[in-house]
């Protein structure tokens, strides 16, 4: 009945342990299986995928440099250029070596041949832009040192006039104005000549000062002509003769300074040849590198989509199987339990029956009498059960125990690398930062598990030589008795920095982690432990110091593109270890971490990656706001013109802009425009476009003049690759009338009341060309306008909008939204056209002006 017992109770345990060691199998399976998607699966196309989105940095940068040199007519920041440079060289070797075998190989090659070709001609458009600032500083300072010499040569001649003003004024009875005249055109001729003399300073030198400078100069000189046809007759109105000798002396001075001005002039204009055939190098080669870059980034986003597609598709597979592994804990589990049950209800009765035979036999026994020997047996037997039942117990507990840590420590490795999302400060200058961080949160895990474990430090081979990372991480225990470890303690820290027991532990204490294979057959190599004395006579130690090691490999497997730099190994120091070797669980355990280590510091830099994206956010986000400080903040308010305004933009920034301008006369200007492309580059244009608006004088000019010159300043600017539509009219409610210049903009809507009361619509289409494009003479148009009469500028963007379904609402779609309402406010028009949209989100800009007549 004994031996049938002990079957049973045995049976039991191996079944109750086969389901939790298959439980456990089941755990370490999961989590290699997400180390072996972050470290081999993922691996190539994170880097891929990270390199391709420095390099799109890249693109921009460059960009960028380029744009600033072109809008500012200066050589490209060679400091700038040359940090770029070593960035792109670095990326270059990167991403020739990751996507080296792979299916990205062919676009990679592509793209670096674009790159550098688009270097090579960067560079030769730095040295045109080189040659024209060149020739600008000579032009401006030959003009400069004349105006210098001009401006006394004015102060003497404003003398020689008030001379002979006082010598004619006591000949005759009568002086004319003339006198006057020249005098004011003197000061007059003064004043230009020193707003030019400000223009020529190498400061100001810039493509978008030269139509002042060219507007200065022709009133120079029409002024120089005036002025000597002045002399055709003297103060007093009468004709010049030679009893007014006084004059003389002055017509003479004139006449020779409207030489040299003249001189002067055409020097500037033959230099101004050679700028022009300069200025249409740079232009055509600007559009060149342009397209370039849109052809290199148009590849580096095609890649980035297609390796993100190929992360979810792993991704995908990595969920199907952590769910199938889940399922199968669970019937493992359910196993267990059963098991236990049986357990309850069999083991008691299995137990009852022998024990009441045992009774029965001690009643047996006689005190004085001689016992049977069947009853003698029986008392021996009980005596070995009772002893094979303790060990059975106490085997149970310690096996208890080692479990409970070994979940509680596993329980703790998530919260580990949630520690790492709560990080506050990435110190991306900081070599090794990542490693740190690892041991810092996963050596505790080790330490409660194993409480021999006394330090650990991870070491990381760089140019051929072993590193330490940081500084090792002591047990608690071991720091609680630092009174009496402190010998130990010091002679570890000296050992732990000595390079000649680096490099010793790194080639001959290093193992490759246990790995969890359901191939019975799987061979791994063990994990040792190294006693000090086993260290080589080269390497310091204290050989009374019972130290222990061994080294865990730290180097992400099976990774192809992983150099002989790209290793590093985790050096863990026993003291007075209770064993010569590790258990076959210890070991599993120490893999197990190991792995994790390495999980987490390629965690680690994509979370470094992933705030330096929140950075790249913040910049668009203070882009943005800059870009709506450039908008009017108020919109101006009149007696006779009533005005709205709403701008949205499809991304951060955008390329629609508006302005009210109000004049003296009480007359109302009204702009609106659209920039071809969107976010970035069409926001640094729209920046152009306002400088370009305030720097011409508006009030003075009629709409025509005022779009021909604004397209003269976006040619420059642009060099036609880029163009804008643009509407401009001035409405005066004084003249009853509207003077409006459309550039290729979309038509303006007026609303007037019919004489049955009702709004009558009216689409005023004026079609011409965009602005930017090419030189253009553009035409204005009048419309008559009385008092309740209302007109409606907007873009594209309203025209263009689709809702759900795909379907556009068009100009018949936004007439009928203005029929329904044509005195709705400009936000109860845009709410309609939400209501059409349907959320859809917004493929451009949009922009809605309403002014109406009082």
């Amino acid at each position: 009945m004994l031996f049938s017992l002990k079957r049973i109770l045995v049976a039991l345990l191996l079944s109750v342990l086969t389901a939790l060691v298959f439980f456990l199998g089941l755990t370490i399976s999961s989590n290699l299986a997400f180390t072996r998607f972050i470290q081999v699966d993922q691996k190539d196309s994170l880097i891929l995928g990270r390199q391709y989105e420095r390099l799109m940095d890249i693109w921009l940068e460059l960009g960028e440099l380029r744009s600033e040199a072109f809008l500012e007519a200066r050589p490209i920041n060679a400091a700038a250029l040359t940090n770029l440079l070593a960035n792109i060289n670095g990326l270059e070797a990167s991403l020739t070596q990751v996507s080296k075998g792979t299916a990205h190989e062919a676009e990679w090659l592509k793209t670096r041949d674009i790159l550098k070709l688009y270097l090579s001609e960067m560079k030769r458009f730095d040295g045109m832009l080189a040659i024209w600032a060149s020739e600008m500083t000579v032009r401006n300072q030959d003009q400069e040192k004349f105006v210098r010499i001009s401006i006394p040569r004015l102060e003497n001649l404003t003398q020689l006039i008030e001379n002979a003003r006082v010598l004619i004024k006591g000949q005759i009875t009568h002086i004319g104005s003339d006198s006057q005249i020249i005098l004011d055109t003197i000061s007059e001729l003064n004043t230009n000549f020193l707003a030019l003399k400000e223009y020529y300073s190498p400061s100001q030198i810039s493509k978008f000062n030269q139509p002042e400078i060219s507007r200065l100069e022709t009133l120079i000189e029409t002024r120089l002509n005036d002025f000597s046809r002045s002399f055709e007759t003297d103060f007093s109105g009468k004709h010049l003769s030679v009893s007014q000798p006084h004059l003389i002396e002055v017509f003479d001075e004139v006449s020779q300074f409207a030489r040299e001005f003249a001189l002067l002039q055409n020097v500037a204009r033959n230099r101004n040849t050679t700028l022009l055939e300069i200025e249409n190098d740079i232009h055509q080669l600007n559009q060149s590198l342009r397209l370039l870059r849109t052809a290199g980034m148009k590849i580096c986003l095609e890649e980035s989509d297609l390796i993100w597609q190929e992360i979810e598709r792993d991704s995908n597979n990595l969920l199907n199987q952590i769910q199938t592994r889940f399922y199968s804990r669970i019937v493992f589990l359910t196993i267990a339990i059963v098991l236990l049950i049986l357990g309850l209800v069999m083991i008691p009765e299995a137990i009852a029956g022998p024990l009441q035979l045992l009774r029965n036999n001690f009643s047996l026994v006689t005190p004085g009498k001689e016992n049977p020997a069947d009853v003698t047996s029986w008392v021996k037997e009980i005596a070995e059960l009772n002893n094979s039942f303790q060990k059975m117990v106490s085997h149970v507990n310690e096996a208890t125990k080692l479990q409970t840590r070994y979940f509680e420590t596993l329980t703790r490795i998530p919260s580990a690398f949630a520690s790492l999302y709560q990080t506050k400060e990435v110190r991306h200058d900081t070599p090794y930062f990542k490693h740190q961080l690892a041991l810092t949160q996963l050596f505790p895990l080790l330490t409660h598990q194993m409480k021999d474990l006394s330090a650990g430090q991870i070491f990381w081979k760089k140019n051929e030589t072993w590193e330490p990372c940081g500084s090792p991480q002591f047990s608690s225990d071991f720091l609680a008795n630092d009174g009496e470890n402190s010998a130990v303690s010091t002679g570890l820290v000296e050992l732990l920095s000595c390079s000649t027991f680096i490099e010793w532990a790194g080639n001959n204490s290093v193992s490759e982690p246990i790995v969890i294979s359901s191939n019975p057959d799987a061979q791994n190599t063990e994990v040792r432990l190294i006693h000090c004395l086993e260290l080589p006579e080269t390497v310091p130690h204290d050989c009374k110091t019972p130290l222990t090691f061994t080294g865990i490999c730290l180097s992400p497997a099976n990774d192809a593109a992983n150099s002989s730099d790209d290793s590093g190994f985790l050096l863990l120091c026993f003291l007075n270890p209770t064993s010569t070797s590790f258990s076959r669980a210890d070991q599993v355990f120490i893999s197990v971490i190991a792995q994790q280590m390495i999980a987490m510091m390629l965690a680690t830099e994509l979370f470094m990656a992933f705030r330096a994206n929140q950075q790249i956010a913040v910049q668009l986000e203070l882009a943005k706001e800059i870009q709506q400080q450039a908008l009017p903040g108020k919109i101006p308010t009149s007696d006779t013109i009533e005005l709205q305004a709403a701008i949205r933009m499809a991304n951060e920034v955008g390329g629609d802009f508006y302005d009210f301008i109000p004049f003296s006369s009480g007359s109302m200007g009204v702009l609106i425009a659209d920039v071809s492309g969107k976010n970035i580059p069409a926001a640094l244009l729209t920046m152009a476009l306002k400088s370009a608006v305030y720097s011409l004088p508006v009030e003075n000019m009629c709409p025509k003049d005022f779009v021909d010159k604004l397209n003269v300043v976006l040619l420059n600017i642009c060099g036609g690759e880029h163009f804008v539509t643009l509407t401009y009219a001035i409405l005066s409610p004084a003249r009853s009338e509207m003077v409006i210049c459309n550039a290729g903009h979309v038509p303006t809507l007026q609303c007037s009341s019919a004489p049955d009361g009702s709004a009558h619509w009216k689409e005023h289409v004026f079609v011409d060309f965009p602005l930017g494009i090419f030189e253009h003479t553009y035409s204005e148009h009048t419309i008559s306008i009385q008092s309740g009469d209302r007109f409606i500028f907007y873009t594209d963007g309203i025209t263009d909008c689709k809702n759900a379904s795909g379907k556009r609402l068009e100009e018949k779609g936004f007439r009928a939204i203005l029929a329904e309402n044509p005195r709705a406010t400009v936000d109860a028009i845009l709410e309609e056209f939400d209501q059409f949209r349907q959320k859809t989100p917004l493929p451009d800009d949009i922009t809605l002006l309403s002014v109406a007549v009082r």
